[in-house]
Protein backbone atom coordinates (compact mmCIF):
# COMPACT_ATOMS: atom_id res chain seq x y z
CA UNK A 1 0.00 0.00 0.00
CA UNK A 2 1.04 3.29 -0.94
CA UNK A 3 2.00 5.90 1.95
CA UNK A 4 -0.10 9.07 2.05
CA UNK A 5 1.37 11.87 -0.12
CA UNK A 6 3.23 14.14 2.09
CA UNK A 7 3.92 11.93 4.91
CA UNK A 8 7.33 11.79 4.33
CA UNK A 9 7.60 15.60 3.99
CA UNK A 10 8.82 15.69 7.80
CA UNK A 11 11.37 13.09 7.63
CA UNK A 12 12.66 14.47 4.27
CA UNK A 13 12.98 18.34 5.71
CA UNK A 14 15.00 16.87 8.54
CA UNK A 15 17.76 15.73 6.71
CA UNK A 16 18.65 19.58 5.70
CA UNK A 17 20.35 21.53 8.36
CA UNK A 18 19.42 24.74 9.49
CA UNK A 19 21.13 28.24 8.89
CA UNK A 20 23.33 27.84 12.28
CA UNK A 21 23.83 24.27 11.81
CA UNK A 22 25.27 25.10 8.47
CA UNK A 23 27.09 28.23 9.29
CA UNK A 24 28.91 25.54 12.06
CA UNK A 25 29.64 23.12 9.36
CA UNK A 26 30.96 25.24 7.09
CA UNK A 27 33.54 27.67 9.18
CA UNK A 28 34.84 29.64 6.39
CA UNK A 29 31.58 31.30 5.18
CA UNK A 30 32.18 35.10 5.86
CA UNK A 31 30.20 37.04 8.39
CA UNK A 32 29.90 40.49 8.71
CA UNK A 33 27.81 42.89 6.86
CA UNK A 34 26.12 42.27 3.47
CA UNK A 35 27.98 45.42 1.33
CA UNK A 36 31.52 44.87 2.25
CA UNK A 37 30.99 41.02 1.34
CA UNK A 38 29.30 42.20 -1.86
CA UNK A 39 32.21 44.73 -2.77
CA UNK A 40 34.50 41.97 -1.67
CA UNK A 41 32.93 39.07 -3.83
CA UNK A 42 32.96 41.76 -6.76
CA UNK A 43 36.72 42.34 -6.88
CA UNK A 44 37.80 38.61 -6.01
CA UNK A 45 35.49 37.70 -8.92
CA UNK A 46 35.91 40.57 -11.68
CA UNK A 47 38.02 39.61 -14.74
CA UNK A 48 38.75 42.02 -18.15
CA UNK A 49 35.93 40.30 -19.76
CA UNK A 50 33.59 40.47 -17.12
CA UNK A 51 33.96 44.14 -16.58
CA UNK A 52 33.48 45.12 -20.57
CA UNK A 53 30.33 42.73 -20.55
CA UNK A 54 28.95 44.66 -17.69
CA UNK A 55 29.72 47.61 -18.89
CA UNK A 56 28.68 46.84 -22.50
CA UNK A 57 25.22 45.56 -20.67
CA UNK A 58 24.16 48.60 -18.20
CA UNK A 59 25.51 51.43 -19.67
CA UNK A 60 23.46 51.55 -23.27
CA UNK A 61 20.26 50.18 -20.76
CA UNK A 62 20.55 52.91 -18.35
CA UNK A 63 21.49 55.71 -21.03
CA UNK A 64 18.31 54.72 -23.42
CA UNK A 65 16.58 55.82 -20.24
CA UNK A 66 17.61 58.73 -20.23
CA UNK A 67 17.42 58.86 -23.86
CA UNK A 68 13.67 58.27 -23.70
CA UNK A 69 13.01 60.53 -20.80
CA UNK A 70 14.47 63.38 -22.97
CA UNK A 71 11.72 63.09 -25.79
CA UNK A 72 10.87 66.51 -27.59
CA UNK A 73 9.18 67.29 -30.64
CA UNK A 74 9.21 64.33 -32.69
CA UNK A 75 8.33 61.20 -29.93
CA UNK A 76 10.85 58.03 -30.05
CA UNK A 77 9.61 54.77 -28.44
CA UNK A 78 12.15 53.42 -26.08
CA UNK A 79 12.44 50.20 -28.36
CA UNK A 80 14.18 52.73 -30.79
CA UNK A 81 15.68 54.17 -27.94
CA UNK A 82 17.36 51.13 -26.80
CA UNK A 83 18.25 50.13 -30.00
CA UNK A 84 20.33 53.71 -30.85
CA UNK A 85 21.82 53.56 -27.38
CA UNK A 86 23.15 49.98 -28.51
CA UNK A 87 24.13 51.27 -31.80
CA UNK A 88 26.22 53.94 -30.85
CA UNK A 89 27.84 52.06 -28.06
CA UNK A 90 29.46 49.77 -30.27
CA UNK A 91 29.62 52.11 -32.94
CA UNK A 92 28.09 50.28 -35.43
CA UNK A 93 26.28 53.55 -36.78
CA UNK A 94 22.62 51.89 -37.44
CA UNK A 95 19.34 54.32 -37.04
CA UNK A 96 15.84 53.51 -36.56
CA UNK A 97 15.03 57.15 -36.86
CA UNK A 98 16.32 60.34 -38.54
CA UNK A 99 18.92 61.76 -36.56
CA UNK A 100 17.81 65.06 -37.49
CA UNK A 101 14.79 65.10 -35.13
CA UNK A 102 16.31 64.24 -31.95
CA UNK A 103 17.01 67.09 -29.29
CA UNK A 104 20.25 68.32 -29.25
CA UNK A 105 20.75 66.45 -25.59
CA UNK A 106 19.54 63.39 -27.65
CA UNK A 107 22.24 63.70 -29.49
CA UNK A 108 25.05 64.77 -26.91
CA UNK A 109 23.83 61.13 -25.61
CA UNK A 110 24.67 59.02 -28.56
CA UNK A 111 27.81 61.09 -28.94
CA UNK A 112 28.84 60.45 -25.13
CA UNK A 113 28.30 56.69 -25.75
CA UNK A 114 30.53 56.61 -28.90
CA UNK A 115 33.49 58.66 -27.05
CA UNK A 116 33.36 56.02 -24.26
CA UNK A 117 34.04 53.10 -26.56
CA UNK A 118 36.93 54.97 -28.45
CA UNK A 119 38.26 54.55 -24.88
CA UNK A 120 37.66 51.72 -24.27
CA UNK A 121 39.27 50.55 -27.44
CA UNK A 122 41.95 52.41 -27.31
CA UNK A 123 42.80 51.15 -23.64
CA UNK A 124 42.28 47.50 -25.60
CA UNK A 125 44.51 48.32 -28.09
Amino acid sequence: MDPEPGANLESGLARYPTMAEDAAQHPNTPKGPLIPRIIKYIADESTFFRVHLAAFTFIPLIFSGIFYGSNGRFHISYLDSLFLCYSAMTVTGLSTVNLSTLTTWQQVILYFLMCIVSAFLSVIG
